[in-house]
């Protein structure tokens, strides 16, 4: 006659063992959904191409944003990008601005009076 072992805790360590894959699923998917944040880039001085140390440029988060680098004093971007601005009043352009090549970008303009640019074109 074959002896047969019992387990009586078996079933509880299977769930164990679930509840545990599915903790580590649920941390995997928080740690991944922060990489995939916004980045805020914010415009810190009418200047252009660079401001005083430290501000960012509307042409520096421009080219923050496309290159998901900092620059200057402009936050690296992410590629899921806004820049906004922490200022108001005109920024005459020295020379055109770059290309922007970050496809998930979003500009946002302050409230009245806002930003204008070269004098002419409102953001």
């Amino acid at each position: 006659m074959a002896t047969r072992e019992v387990y009586p805790n078996r079933g509880l360590l299977t769930m164990r063992n679930a509840l545990a894959a599915a903790g580590m699923a649920i941390t995997l998917a928080l740690v991944l959904s922060t990489v995939a944040h916004a980045g805020t880039i914010t415009v810190s001085t009418l200047s252009d191409p660079s401001g005083p140390s430290g501000t960012c440029s509307l042409r520096d988060a421009v080219t923050a944003a496309n290159t998901m680098t900092a620059t200057n004093g402009c936050v690296a971007g992410t590629g899921n990008d806004t820049i906004q601005f922490s200022i108001t009043g005109t920024i005459t352009l020295g020379s055109t601005l770059p290309q922007i090549t970050d496809r998930n970008l979003t500009i946002k303009g302050p409230a009245s009076p806002g930003i204008t640019i070269n004098g002419g074109r409102k953001v």
